[in-house]
């Protein structure tokens, strides 16, 4: 289920949900934006979070942008919004 880059370790909602994380986004800001429940993104992050290794929030982006699943060039889904 490995390969060099890291890509394949993660499905793809766990790799998007991962984006939001790595850019601040709290899981019920995810859930309204991706209009899914809370729990299921919480199920995803978990889900991101043992595949990748990873203790908490914090080191599963790490570990993403290591392995090259985050990548800085990539661009927020148009419909993302936050209001600070």
């Amino acid at each position: 289920m490995m390969n060099l880059t890291g890509r394949s370790e993660l499905t793809p909602a766990e790799r998007l949900v991962l984006r939001y994380v790595s850019n601040g986004f709290s899981d019920e800001e995810i859930a309204a934006d991706l209009r899914l429940s809370v729990h299921t993104v919480k199920d995803q992050v978990k889900a991101a979070r043992r595949r990748l290794g990873a203790r908490n929030r914090a080191h599963a982006v790490a570990e993403g942008y290591r392995r090259g699943i985050l990548t800085e060039r990539e661009t927020p889904p148009a419909s993302w919004t936050r209001c600070d």
